[in-house]
């Protein structure tokens, strides 16, 4: 008796242990454009909660979810399926960043076909695989061709290559503050692709913490996104 009655406190205390533990995978943008804005109210409304955050990129993050070793995750995938709910969260627009000297810094607005045979610099497919796709599917939709002369799998070393004049370079817009004074912004003469983020959770959880991370999301940021589309 006295075995079973330990046993099934041993059971209560890894309970409560995951009740007040919240586990976020995420990509960069999230980091960016959402915690600012939830964590320091959930720290405030749950002062007890244990808070872990994953930066890793989209495969990553799907493969723990699925095996219960994340609560949530912020990924460009709408995963949606028996186990896991997807909810679209916010639309992450992409700039073309380039040298303040490179040549085609003199346009207002870069003719989309004077980007080929361009150096450029992409972030590499295990770094950021939707990324990656998405800027060759573009510059295959529009009949151009970069010359790829870097691939990276470090944001800020992506962004010191530019400033360094090694090339340009397409990147979601969250980046802009980062950028330095040698390098610009430029549109293009055509609308550049966009990400979108997603947040996804287990269907089935039971875990506080995750509701209410949702009730903040929902109430804080996620209302809002959800008129703008």
């Amino acid at each position: 008796m006295a075995q079973a009655d330990k046993a099934v406190t041993m059971a209560r205390q890894v309970s409560q242990a995951k009740q007040h533990r919240l586990r976020i995978g995420f990509v960069p943008v999230a980091e960016m454009k959402i915690f600012p804005y939830i964590l320091p109210h959930l720290r405030v409304q749950n002062p007890d909660l244990k808070i872990e955050l994953l930066s890793l990129n989209n495969t990553e993050q799907m493969k723990m979810i699925k095996k219960g070793e994340l609560d949530i995750i912020f990924s460009h995938h709408n995963i949606n399926s028996d186990e896991i709910e997807s909810q679209f969260v916010l639309r992450e627009p992409l700039i073309f960043i380039l040298p303040k000297d490179h040549p085609l810094a003199k346009y207002e607005r870069i003719p989309v076909k004077a980007l080929n045979g361009i150096d450029f610099i992409i972030p590499s497919a295990e770094q950021s695989q939707t990324l990656h796709h998405t800027i060759l599917d573009f510059a295959k939709a529009n009949g151009i061709e970069f010359n790829i002369v870097q691939k990276v799998d470090n944001i800020l070393f992506h962004i010191d290559s530019i400033g360094m004049g090694l090339g340009c370079t397409i990147l979601p817009d969250y980046i802009a503050p980062l950028i330095m004074d040698n390098t610009v912004v430029r549109p293009l003469d055509v609308e550049l692709p966009h990400l979108d983020l997603y947040i996804s959770y287990g269907k089935n959880s039971h875990s506080a913490a995750v509701h209410k991370f949702m009730e903040l999301l929902t109430r804080m940021f996620y209302l809002d996104i959800n008129r703008e589309q």
